[in-house]
C-alpha cells in the first residue's frame, strides 16, 4: 500500500489500533458488551488484512466498506459503561463528583437493625428520592458481641456495645477493601433538599482546611488529607489552634437560632450570629476536635485504620460518638477532622410513639406529628412532594416559606481567618 493511501486514510488506520488497545482495556476490565467489539475489531483487521495483502491500491468501495465497520466498532465502545469505572464509585477528584449517586464518595453505607423495617423503609425512600445509592449494613445486638471480642477494659450497656460495633464493622470493611472514602448514615439520619449544594460548599472548605488550592487536582472532590468529615453531630468543639473558617453565609439550610438543639459548648458565632437576629443564617466549615453524636460522617481509607485502632485495638471503654471525638482529639493519631457548624445531617422522628425513635436509649411519651432535628429544608418532611414532582419544599419551622432546589442551595462560602 503506498504512502499516500496511509496518510489519506489516517482516520482508519489510527481508529483500528484505538480500537484494538480499548479492546485489551476492555477485556483487562471486564466489560459485558467486550465481545461485541471483538467481534467488529477482528473483522475490521482482517478486512484491513486482505486490503493490504496486495500490491494494487484498494478501491473507494473497499475504504468505504472499511470506514463503515470503524463505525459499527466507535459506536460499540460508546455504548459501554463499566462500574468498575463508574463515577459513582470513583470519584475522579472534580467538583462535579459531588453530582453522582455516592455524593463523591466511593460508597456510602447506612447502619441499620434488620428488625427496624420501618427506618428502613423511611431512608430507602430518602435516597432514592435524592439520587443517592447507598448499603445496608446490619445493626448488632450487643448482647450478641462475644465478649472476647472487646476491647480491653470496655464496660458497656448491651446496646452501647452493639452500636459500638456496627460501626467497627463498617470501619473494617473500608479497610479490608480498600475503600478510598465512605459517608456512613445511621437509619435515623435526615438531610436538606439542598444536601448536594451543601457538600460543594464543604468540599471548598475542607481544601481550604487542607491547604489546598480549590482548583487543585485530587483524588476526592474533598481533598486528600482529610481523615473525617463529621457532617451528622449534635455538638462540635473547634480546635484551638486552627482560627480559620470557611464561612458560607445567607444559607437557607441553617437553622434559626430558637430551634438549634446540640448538646456542646458550639463554636463562637458571635461573628457572624446577632442575638436580635431570629435567622442567623451562616455556617462555618472549620477543624474539628471532637463531637457527639454520629447520624453521619464520612470517613478515608486512612481515617478508618486510625479509627479501628483508636476504638477497637486499643483499650476504649466509651460509646462509640466518643470514640469519634477521641479519635479527633488524640495527637498520637494526628487525625484531621473537618466539621460543620450548623451540622448538614440532622436527624427525623416520625410520628407516634417516642419509644422508635432509638434503639439505645429509652424515651416516653409521643410525637404528634413527624419532625426533623438539624435541617431546615427535610428530606424526609419534603418527601410527599418528592414524590408528587414539586419543584417546591416547605421550611421545617415556616410553611409559607417555600423555595426551589436552587433557592435552597444557594449559600456560597469564602475563607476567614480569626486569628
Amino acid at each position: 500500500m503506498s504512502t499516500s493511501i496511509f496518510y489519506s486514510n489516517k482516520r482508519v488506520v489510527v481508529g483500528a489500533i484505538t480500537a484494538l488497545a480499548f479492546l485489551l482495556f476492555l477485556i483487562l476490565v471486564g466489560i459485558d458488551r467486550s465481545d461485541e467489539v471483538t467481534a467488529h475489531t477482528t473483522t475490521y483487521f482482517q478486512r484491513l488484512k486482505n486490503m493490504t495483502s496486495t500490491n494494487s491500491q484498494p478501491s473507494s468501495e473497499q475504504w468505504a466498506t472499511m470506514k463503515a465497520y470503524l463505525s459499527e466498532i466507535e459506536s460499540a465502545v460508546k455504548g459501554l459503561r463499566t462500574p468498575a469505572l463508574s463515577a459513582a464509585t470513583v470519584p475522579t477528584g472534580s467538583m462535579e463528583d459531588i453530582m453522582n449517586r455516592t455524593l463523591g464518595f466511593e460508597k456510602i453505607f447506612t447502619i441499620s437493625m434488620p428488625s427496624r423495617g420501618d427506618r428502613r423503609d423511611n431512608i430507602a425512600v430518602q435516597a432514592s428520592l435524592s439520587n443517592i445509592d447507598m448499603e445496608f449494613v446490619d445493626g448488632v445486638p450487643g448482647d450478641l458481641v462475644d465478649k472476647k471480642s472487646l476491647p480491653w477494659t470496655m464496660d458497656q450497656e448491651p446496646a452501647v456495645v452493639g452500636c459500638w460495633r456496627a460501626h467497627m464493622d463498617v470501619l473494617q470493611m473500608i479497610v479490608a477493601e480498600n475503600i478510598q472514602s465512605a459517608l456512613i448514615f445511621e437509619d435515623d439520619a435526615d438531610w436538606d433538599i439542598g444536601f448536594r449544594a451543601q457538600l460543594k460548599q464543604l468540599a471548598r472548605g475542607a481544601k481550604y482546611l487542607q491547604k489546598v488550592d480549590e482548583d487543585a487536582v485530587t483524588r476526592s472532590p474533598y481533598g486528600d488529607s482529610w481523615d473525617m468529615l463529621w457532617l451528622g453531630h449534635c455538638g462540635q468543639f473547634t480546635m484551638d489552634s486552627d482560627k480559620r473558617r470557611f464561612v458560607i453565609t445567607e444559607d437557607p439550610t441553617v437553622e434559626p437560632t430558637v430551634h438549634r438543639k446540640y448538646w456542646l459548648e458550639n463554636p463562637d458565632m458571635s461573628t457572624w450570629d446577632h442575638p436580635s437576629n431570629a435567622v442567623n443564617d451562616t455556617r462555618i466549615i472549620f477543624r474539628s476536635s471532637g463531637g457527639i453524636c454520629t447520624a453521619g460522617l464520612a470517613i478515608s481509607l486512612a481515617g478508618a485504620r486510625k479509627a479501628l485502632f483508636h476504638m477497637s485495638l486499643s483499650p476504649f471503654n466509651a460509646p462509640v460518638d466518643w470514640g469519634y471525638d477521641g479519635l479527633c482529639k488524640n495527637k498520637d493519631t494526628n487525625a484531621l477532622c473537618i466539621s460543620p457548624y450548623p451540622a448538614m445531617i440532622g436527624v427525623s422522628r416520625p410520628i407516634g410513639p417516642r419509644s422508635r425513635s432509638s434503639d439505645i436509649s429509652v424515651h416516653e411519651g409521643y410525637f404528634e406529628h413527624p419532625v426533623s432535628n438539624r435541617t431546615s429544608f427535610s428530606t424526609r418532611l419534603n418527601m410527599k412532594r418528592l414524590i408528587n414532582g414539586s419543584r417546591r419544599f416547605k421550611n421545617n419551622y415556616n410553611e409559607e416559606i417555600q423555595l426551589t432546589r436552587e433557592e435552597i442551595g444557594a449559600g456560597v462560602g469564602h475563607p476567614e481567618d480569626l486569628s
